[in-house]
């Protein structure tokens, strides 16, 4: 634990109190929850049919609290996939904490594996990491999650996405940025005091406009 002073600003390096260590706990289990939300099964894509609006889904979702499934005939208003913020998370697959990226070590206390792992390795699982938000004539769904199986479908696989370089990715970006889309989407079982997820399982925006107006409902 070091302690550095700057200004009027006292920074301590890896606090070792009991505060730190449940805020490192939550942080922890937030990224877990993370996985388990993006990593969900989900329904065959077939089995999702049932046409909704932005603002229906939005209450419907606080009429029940089971998971359902809509399409939804939207734009994507929010795809950055090109910008400065971490789009890949990596954790332990033995204990399914979040692993250091800089280390990569699990920062799980209590797991098996306290050294440091080797990318590739089997202790280690790496997924993309990416919100969007859709927008339609009803509103917007802000901060949907893209489930892996889309997210392997139009950025392809993780090593290949990391790779990509900035121009790369900003035209993939603008492939999909303001253009009509079908999107189907499976908002997950609510819990007490926790946010509204919205996965997003599938996008497509191939073929004429016509196919997708014609689909949108106005209500």
């Amino acid at each position: 634990m070091t302690a550095v002073v700057s200004n009027k600003t006292i920074i301590t390096e890896d606090p070792i109190t009991e505060e730190a260590n449940d805020l490192k706990i939550y942080a922890n289990s937030y990224s877990t929850g993370l996985f388990t939300k993006i990593n969900i099964n989900i329904p065959n894509l077939s089995t999702i049919t049932e046409t909704m609006t932005c603002k229906r889904i939005l209450v419907k979702s606080n009429e029940i609290s089971s998971q359902f499934t809509a399409i939804v005939y939207a734009i994507v208003s929010k795809f950055n996939i090109d910008g400065l913020s971490p789009l890949v998370l990596t954790k332990c697959n033995l204990c399914g904490m979040n692993v250091e990226s800089s280390y990569l070590m699990c920062l799980n206390p209590e797991c098996s594996s306290n050294y440091e792992m080797e990318i590739g390795s089997y202790e280690l699982e790496s997924i993309i990491n990416i919100r969007l938000s859709i927008t339609d004539s009803t509103g917007t769904l802000e901060n949907c999650l893209l489930h892996h199986q889309a997210a392997t479908k139009i950025l392809k696989e993780v090593n290949y996405f990391q790779n990509m370089s900035l121009n790369q990715r900003t035209e993939l970006k603008w492939k999909y940025l303001f253009t009509n889309c079908m999107i189907k989407l499976v908002v997950t079982e609510a819990h007490p005091n926790e946010k509204l997820t919205i996965l997003v399982v599938d996008i497509e925006n191939e073929g004429p406009i016509s196919k997708f107006i014609s689909c949108v409902p106005i209500y």
